[in-house]
C-alpha cells in the first residue's frame, strides 16, 4: 500500500534544476525564500536549482536522486533543526554532499544569508571536486548541541555553515574514513 501510495501521492515542484550544479531542497515558506535565494545566486553566475517537495510522506525520492547525475552537492534549508536533512541524505545516497541551513524560534532568514551558504556550499564543492566523496559525504551536516545554541542575536552565528570553508570540512572528515 505505501509503494501504491508513494506512486500516486508524491508531489514537487521545481525550478532552475535544468542545469544546476547545486540543489537546494526546501518546502513550505522557506522555499519562499529559497526561491528568492536561488534567484539571485543565478544572476550572480551559479548553477543553482530549487527542488520543493510538496509532500513529505510520501517524500519525492526517486526525482530527489535522479539529480545526483550532475548535482555537486544539496543544500537543505529548513526553518526547523533539520528534520528534512535525513530524508535528502537517503535520496542522494552519499553521490554528493547534502549541507544544512536552517532557523528556528520564529527567525525566518533573509535571501542573503541563503545565498551566502550557497556560496559557501560552491566552494566548498570545487576546493575539492577532483577527489572521491568518500563512503560518507553527508558530515557536512553538524548540528549543534543545546548548549552550543546561542540565544543572544549579537553572539549567535548567523551562518550555520561557518565550518565548511574552502573545502577543510571534507579533508578533516576524510583522513578519518577507513577505505
Amino acid at each position: 500500500k505505501v509503494r501504491e501510495m508513494a506512486a500516486r501521492e508524491v508531489r514537487w515542484a521545481g525550478t532552475g534544476l535544468e542545469d544546476a550544479e547545486l540543489v537546494v531542497v526546501a518546502y513550505g515558506t522557506a522555499a519562499r525564500i529559497a526561491s528568492t535565494a536561488v534567484d539571485r545566486a543565478r544572476a550572480a553566475g551559479l548553477k543553482v536549482g530549487l527542488f520543493r517537495p510538496i509532500t513529505l510522506f510520501p517524500f519525492p525520492t526517486r526525482e530527489l536522486r535522479a539529480l545526483t547525475t550532475r548535482a555537486k552537492g544539496f543544500l537543505v534549508v529548513e526553518l526547523s533543526m533539520g528534520q528534512m536533512v535525513e530524508d535528502v541524505q537517503l535520496a542522494v545516497l552519499g553521490a554528493a554532499p547534502v549541507a544544512f541551513y536552517g532557523r528556528t524560534g520564529g527567525s525566518v532568514p533573509v535571501p542573503s544569508e541563503i545565498v551566502t551558504a550557497i556560496e559557501r556550499l560552491a566552494r566548498a564543492v570545487s576546493a575539492t571536486d577532483d577527489l572521491d566523496w568518500g563512503p560518507d559525504p553527508t558530515t557536512l551536516i553538524e548540528l549543534p548541541g543545546e548548549a552550543a545554541i546561542s540565544v543572544d542575536e549579537a553572539e549567535a552565528d548567523p551562518d550555520p555553515l561557518s565550518l565548511i570553508d574552502e573545502g577543510a570540512w571534507w579533508a578533516r572528515e576524510h583522513e578519518v574514513v577507513t577505505r
